[in-house]
């Protein structure tokens, strides 16, 4: 009885270290080799790039200007109590011009998960996390409204983590 006891705990205990533990899905910090961006599809390859200058965590990060956007499609099925964490840092932007992260569930609405504005454009990295409901696919946009090409919106370290249904 009392060994029935103690494996009935240890396998309990199991179960609940093994669930509570989130696993990475997705993660790019566009430090790679490479040197364009991989992974990302984007709207244009002349205003969203590899950028390794001064606004970067790491060795490089993406850089997005004028009114276009880079996202990237994830297959979440197998997940649940997914968090979105990512960083945004802006440069030079006027009134009304913004970074976005959006994000999309099975091909639904775009949702907002953060928002970067004029008055937060030092260069500055901001650190975001957004809880992502379940879904098969979920698709991670970022997005630069502006009216010049001399404004920029910078994305670092991103990463979207969950738990195995």
């Amino acid at each position: 009885m009392k060994n029935r006891r103690v494996l009935l705990v240890l396998s309990l205990l199991a179960l609940s270290l093994g669930s509570a533990h989130a696993l990475t899905i997705y993660g790019d910090n566009f430090d790679g080799t490479t040197s364009t961006i991989t992974g990302w599809k984007r709207s244009s390859s002349s205003y969203i790039q590899k950028y390794t200058g001064s606004f970067k965590i790491g060795t490089a990060s993406m850089r997005v200007s004028k009114n276009y956007n880079a996202l990237t499609y994830i297959n979440v099925a197998p997940f649940k109590s997914m968090v979105l964490k990512f960083k945004m840092a802006a440069y030079s932007m006027e009134s009304g011009e913004y970074l976005v992260c959006e994000y999309q569930l099975n091909s639904g609405s775009w949702v907002q998960g953060a928002k970067l504005a004029n008055g937060s454009d030092n260069g500055v990295f901001r650190s975001y996390s957004v809880n992502i409901p379940n879904a098969n696919v979920v698709a991670i946009r970022f997005r630069m409204v502006s009216n010049s090409t001399a404004d920029y919106g910078y994305i670092d370290e991103v990463e979207l983590t969950g738990l195995r249904k």
